[in-house]
């Protein structure tokens, strides 16, 4: 009798750590594969790194497109001093809401390709990616043979009689 209780609190004990582990695991490797967009989380920080493509000197700052890797964005200032950079951060805190001290360029500073942390722990991947897509142009915007006329001018903006 004494010998079947204290099996069955030993087997008890082994099946919560094996549950407790399950879990461990399940929650850890969902930090990891957490990725959309170019936007995951960092697991040592806890930062959302968003991994972007500028292209600099555009017409106008715009979030042109999103793959499934990275967000490609085009930048008003020329890449000369940081301007690119500092165009950059400015962008992104009027898309997320947040201050500029909590958005930093990580990597590429110099390059084309740049890794943006968001400093923020309460933001979570899912609520970056739809603020991201809340910011993309409209499809029909990305075709402009639809809009424009042979003389230049957009159909858009032709006056009806």
């Amino acid at each position: 009798m004494f010998y079947s209780a204290v099996n069955f609190i030993l087997a008890v004990v082994v099946l919560i750590s094996i549950v407790l582990q399950e879990i461990h695991n399940l929650n850890s490797t969902n930090m990891l594969c957490e990725d959309q967009w170019g936007v995951k989380r960092d697991p040592k920080t806890k930062d959302i790194l968003i991994n972007c493509y500028v292209k600099p000197t555009a017409h106008r700052t715009v979030l042109e497109d999103v793959n499934e890797t990275l967000n490609i964005i085009r930048i008003q200032s020329p890449k000369v001093y940081g301007k690119g950079n500092r165009k950059l951060i400015v962008y992104l805190s009027r898309i997320f809401r947040v201050n500029r001290t909590e958005l930093s360029v990580i990597k590429g500073q110099q390059s084309a390709n740049k890794v943006v942390a968001l400093k923020r722990k309460d933001f979570s991947v899912p609520s970056v990616v739809r603020w991201i897509a809340q910011h993309l142009p409209p499809e029909d915007l990305l075709e402009p043979d639809k809009y424009f006329i042979k003389g230049g001018r957009p159909d858009i903006y032709k006056r009806s009689n």
